[in-house]
This record gives structure tokens, C-alpha cells and sequence, in this order.
């Protein structure tokens, strides 16, 4: 069966959804497609809110982000995949949570194919495991074919669930841990964030890997917060026995800039330095 060939704004939003933050060609683009933005201003304007807030993500403009995706999502009368397109931009400046809820929002009013993949992902991603695990316990192989999952993602959604499960943990423990992580960055201005996420099943713990660009960042701080936020939210030993967070910063040059683990003995060597300091 063939499908319906896109439309030019279809193609536009697609094409930002795949550019990367800090990308210095994107600068080409953005003006072109402003000019097509503002043609459609008022004959449709849904479509010229979707553009405009997928070039402010670009630009890591969230205000003006927000503000594009929420008019698009009102004219369109909360159109399934104009939500999706808020999602996106969303998660690609690391408000990972927001982009998972906009995900599921989606996935309730419509459960496409496309959409369906969009919120399995998010779901893995916001450790919300039991929830994708719903998703593909059932599917058969032509039905995950069709949504676009890979083997190997089922395999680590059913490994992730039988690591949580072992230890007696939920979604909403992990996903806990996980918005402390993207606090601490973006308390720390740290936006246009990577994440990819790895099970370990022989020695039974999840990898969460958060790449971001170098800009001066002081990832000695950054462990600090992230300790002081996981204690504030009243994250358990059984998650972070469970869960491991690296910080990998990236610049122009290097692929990878440096990568700092956060560990039991780095968490311990930060409240040494700070145990003895007069305030």
C-alpha cells in the first residue's frame, strides 16, 4: 500500500526534528524556513506555530519553544501529532519527563504506528519499564516490524524489567532518580542534552549515559547536586544500587571530551572535600 506523499511543512518539521542543536549549517536552514513559516502565518497557522517552535528548540530559545508548541497544540485542537512534535523538541533539550507525558497524550488520543515507537522510547528512556514492557510483551515480530522496534530494544525492556524486578522496584522509583539527574543539568543551564540507556544483566544494573556540549561545566559540582537531589527526593540505596548515571561532555574537536562517573566513591569523595568547610 503506498502512502500519502508528505507535505512541504511535514518535510520542514521533520527535517528540524533530525538536526542537531549547535549544528553551525543549521543557520542556512532556519532562515529559509522562517520565510516558509511566515507564507502560511495566516492561511495556517498550526503549521507556522510547528516551525517557529522547532527552530526556538534549535536556538535553545525554551520560552519561545514553549510558547510555538503550546499555540500549535491549542489551534490544532490537541491533534495527536502536533503533541508528538512538542514532544520532540522537548526531549531534544533534555526535559525528558515533559516529553514523555506529551508522548503518552499522544499515544492515548492516537495510537499510530509512529506514535506507538515515539512512546515506547520515551517510556525506556524515563525508566518507565513496566510501561513499555506493556507495550511489547505481546507483540509478534511483524507487529513490532510495523511500529519500528528493534529485537534488541524488547530484549532490553524485558532485561531492564527483570532487574527491577528482582530488586522490587516500580517505575516510579527509577523515573524518580532519573528527573534528579535532568534537575541537576538544568539547574545548571545544561540543555540540548543526549541520553542513551544500556542494561547490564550479568551484574544487574542500568547505565544511563548523558552526553552534553563543554562549556566550562564543573562536573565535581554537578555530582554534588546530583547527591544532595537523590537524598532531597528520598531515592533508596536498592535504586541506586541499581541504576548508574555518566556524564559525557562533548565539544567541537573530540567526540568525547571527558566522561565522570557517578559512583558510591565519588559521592563519598565529595562529602569529604565538604565535611570540613567553614561556611
Amino acid at each position: 500500500m503506498l502512502q500519502p506523499a508528505k507535505t512541504k511543512t511535514a518535510e520542514i518539521i521533520d527535517h528540524l526534528n533530525r538536526m542537531k542543536i549547535g549544528d553551525k549549517s543549521n543557520m542556512f536552514y532556519f532562515r529559509r524556513y522562517r520565510n516558509d513559516a511566515n507564507a502560511l502565518k495566516n492561511a495556517r497557522p498550526v503549521e507556522y506555530y510547528e516551525i517557529c517552535g522547532a527552530i526556538a528548540c534549535l536556538e535553545q530559545n525554551i520560552e519561545d519553544m514553549r510558547s510555538w508548541h503550546q499555540k500549535a497544540i491549542t489551534a490544532s485542537g490537541n491533534d495527536s501529532n502536533v503533541i508528538v512534535n512538542y514532544g520532540m523538541s522537548l526531549a531534544k533539550l533534555g526535559f525528558y519527563a515533559e516529553a514523555y507525558k506529551m508522548f503518552k497524550k499522544a499515544f492515548g488520543k492516537n495510537p499510530d504506528n509512529s506514535i506507538k515507537l515515539y512512546y515506547i522510547h520515551s517510556c525506556y528512556e524515563n525508566g518507565r519499564f513496566f510501561e513499555a514492557y506493556e507495550c511489547v510483551r505481546n507483540m509478534s515480530v511483524q507487529e513490532a516490524c510495523n511500529v519500528g522496534l528493534l529485537e534488541d530494544e524488547i530484549a532490553q525492556i524485558s532485561e531492564a524489567v527483570n532487574i527491577l524486578d528482582g530488586k522490587g522496584l516500580t517505575d516510579d522509583d527509577v523515573s524518580r532518580a532519573i528527573a534528579c539527574v535532568e534537575g541537576c543539568l538544568q539547574s545548571m543551564s545544561i540543555f540540548g542534552v543526549g541520553r542513551d540507556v544500556s542494561t547490564f544483566t550479568n551484574d544487574e544494573f542500568i547505565l544511563y549515559t548523558y552526553f552534553f556540549q563543554f562549556d566550562g561545566v564543573d562536573l565535581l559540582e554537578l555530582d554534588y547536586q546530583l547527591e544532595q537531589k537523590l537524598e532531597e527526593a528520598g531515592v533508596s540505596e536498592a535504586v541506586l544500587s541499581v541504576l548508574e548515571f555518566d556524564f559525557a561532555m562533548i565539544d567541537d574537536e573530540k567526540p568525547v571530551q571527558d566522561v565522570v562517573q557517578l559512583s558510591e566513591e565519588k559521592m563519598a569523595l565529595v562529602r569529604d572535600l565538604v565535611a570540613h568547610v567553614e561556611l
